[in-house]
């Protein structure tokens, strides 16, 4: 589980679009909408997760982690540098 801190620092990799509020909505790398206050929920359709790029639980690293939409998440599972793409808006 990841702590506040690191929710928030991956947070801020997630892509901010243009008149969205940056604080609340972003976009993950597919595309895929997902709201700050939704981390974890997967009952969301705004739900995210921090994936692990390399899913070595070792590399627990900020540059090993990226916000996705909890489909994107899913759909890459443990699969080292999977760009897969199960949800794009």
């Amino acid at each position: 589980m990841e702590n506040d801190k690191d929710i928030d620092a991956v947070w801020e990799k997630a892509q901010k679009v243009q008149g969205w509020d940056s604080s609340r909505w972003r976009k993950d790398e597919c595309g895929a909408p997902i709201g700050k206050k939704e981390y974890g929920d997967r009952n969301s359709k705004y739900g995210w997760e921090v994936h692990h790029i390399d899913a070595n639980p070792k590399n627990d690293k900020l540059d090993n982690k990226i916000p996705l939409h909890w489909e994107n998440n899913a759909a890459r599972g443990n699969t080292p540098n999977s760009k897969k793409c199960e949800k794009t808006n």
